[in-house]
């Protein structure tokens, strides 16, 4: 009996020992890193609209003519995240296979969450015994460390 007290003891004075400790040991918590994208308020949404318009402009214009300098001047993406020649002649392979851009008309922005997203019809060159399909292209806008960029765009069905 003696004996079964001890290898109790002594089997639960191991397991704390081995357990280890979640002390900090003297590390000091590391600071949350703070976003550097802004919320676009009511305040800003027409500067943020106008801006992705301009924006929006530019990357229809860069891929009804087919040509990637043309999206030199648009903030698109961040460091990570870049629209590259690569992206830009892949999408367009895609643009082709629509028919091409024939005609582009501005609908509107809609407020999403922190963002704008803003919209316009995309409407493509009819290729023979082809349904006439038209899409809408869609960016959405961010304040990201005071500049208005490009977070992302699409064309949707």
């Amino acid at each position: 009996m003696k004996f079964s007290k001890y290898c109790i003891a002594a089997a639960a004075g191991l397991s704390v020992m081995l357990s280890g400790c979640s002390s900090t040991g003297g590390k000091q918590p590391v600071p949350e890193k703070k976003s550097e994208i802004v919320a676009i308020t009511a305040l800003d949404a027409d500067k943020a609209a106008q801006a992705g318009r301009i924006m929006g402009e530019a990357l229809l214009e860069a891929f009804k003519s087919k040509d990637f300098s043309k999206t030199a001047a648009v903030p698109v993406g961040n460091e990570k995240n870049r629209l590259t020649q690569e992206k830009f002649t892949k999408l367009l392979g895609n643009l082709d296979k629509a028919g091409g851009i024939a005609a582009t008309g501005y609908l509107g922005d809609l407020a999403f969450g922190n963002f704008r997203r803003l919209l316009w019809k995309v409407s493509f060159n009819t290729r023979e015994k082809a349904p006439a399909a038209d899409m809408i292209f869609e960016i959405v806008v961010v304040n990201f460390k005071d500049q208005y960029r490009v977070a992302g765009f699409g064309f949707r069905p």
